[in-house]
């Protein structure tokens, strides 16, 4: 398997080579792609630490520095990319009336866990732009024995509220403004 053409050459694998092959992966082995994420005066790059002191950055995660929560770079529904809070488990998918206009949060009830800070809307933009994000701040636990989504041909229709759910009232939309703006930049 020698010679110039063959996996031993000048040409191929484990030989010199010009064009980023094994060489480059053994004396470069950390590309410049793969470098520590950078904070800003706002957002802060989160880390695990290990008790020997190595860290590797938590991918993807921020901490807010001013609003003082983790959030990752979703499509807000002014349709920038913001670093957005998840909402904790809590979906905006019920109503609370039968004409469907007063919108409530869910999230199934495990004892001895928090309440989340935010219910969550997603709507599907397209199949490259992917979801747009809405955060509702979580208001107050509500007692409600019938709950309310709007069908496929756009009626309010209830239900049951299920036992398993605990149902809460939302505030207004959290603005978009509210969260970092980001955009997506190649390196050259």
């Amino acid at each position: 398997m020698g010679g110039a053409s063959g996996m031993g050459g000048a040409s191929g694998m484990g030989g010199v080579d010009d064009d980023g092959g094994i060489f480059d992966a053994l004396t470069d082995p950390v590309p410049d792609a793969a470098a520590e994420p950078t904070s800003g005066s706002r957002l802060k790059a989160k880390y695990w630490k290990a008790t020997d002191g190595a860290r590797a950055p938590i991918i993807g995660t921020w901490y807010d520095s001013q609003r003082q929560e983790d959030c990752y770079f979703q499509l807000a529904s002014d349709g920038t990319r913001r670093c957005m809070p998840i909402g904790g488990g809590m979906t905006a998918n019920y109503y609370s009336d039968a004409a469907c206009a007063t919108l409530i949060g869910s999230v199934y009830a495990v004892a001895g866990c928090a309440t989340p800070k935010y219910a969550v809307t997603t709507t599907l933009i397209d199949c490259n732009t992917g979801l747009q994000y809405v955060l509702y701040p979580v208001v107050s636990k509500l007692q409600i024995d019938t709950v309310y989504a709007k069908g496929a041909n756009g009626t309010c229709v209830g239900s049951p509220a299920s036992p398993q759910y605990d149902y809460y009232s939302l505030g207004a939309e959290v603005p978009p403004s509210a969260f970092v703006a980001g955009t997506i930049e190649i390196d050259p």
